[in-house]
């Protein structure tokens, strides 16, 4: 299914390895009589954002991010991002495995289930799961590829029959952030090594 605003291509990976970025969270901090503070969340979740600023771009280097940043029409069209420091299930940042992340427990009926990352005691939805990294297990028992089906928009998984009622759904995958350009400029400068970017900033989009 093709999702409005948003175009289902990753982002340049080599001028993707000079991003320094992260989460960002929206906190409201009001001081009380006693000195105390009281603190409330804004944001359900974390929204995140990347800086990036390269020097040395080969001709073809710079040229795929131009035509990158033109097909997408600046702002206009969302796309793919690998986040360097944050695009795989496992806890550790490594290789995912099939019991890295839950995704539900079965009730005996239901087959659909939405990828999701758990950080401590929140969790955060994974929109962009990489089809060729992806592993499912039932009750801590890998699947077979064939036993379950990714969805077009590859947020959630189908399982061709639903396990017994009680037993645990977990996946492992790796994955992408849905992001948008944060300007509808893109600046190159030529230097005596290539060409250089003074400044790109990606930012975390919902689809």
């Amino acid at each position: 299914m093709a999702r409005d605003g948003f175009h289902d291509v990753l982002f340049p990976h080599a001028v993707a390895l000079g991003a320094a970025g992260g989460p960002t969270r929206r906190t409201d901090i009001a001081a009380t009589a006693s000195g105390g503070e009281v603190r409330r969340a804004r944001w359900a979740g974390s929204r995140r954002s990347w800086r990036i600023a390269l020097g040395g771009l080969s001709q073809p280097e710079s040229a795929e991010l131009l035509t990158f940043f033109e097909a997408r029409e600046g702002q206009r069209y969302a796309f793919a991002f690998r986040d360097p420091f944050d695009h795989s299930s496992n806890p550790s940042g490594g290789a995912p495995t099939p019991l890295d992340a839950t995704l539900g427990t079965e009730d005996g009926t239901q087959t659909e289930f939405v990828f999701a990352k758990s950080y401590g005691s929140t969790s955060r939805v994974i929109d962009l799961v990489d089809p060729a990294s992806l592993q499912v297990a039932v009750d801590g028992v890998a699947l077979d590829p064939g036993a379950f089906s990714l969805d077009t928009d590859r947020r959630s998984i189908t399982l061709v029959d639903p396990p017994a009622e009680g037993e645990e759904v977990t996946a492992g995958f790796l994955f992408d952030t849905p992001v948008r350009f944060a300007s509808d400029s893109l600046e190159l400068s030529l230097g005596a090594r290539g060409a250089a970017v003074p400044s790109i900033e990606l930012v975390e989009v919902r689809l």
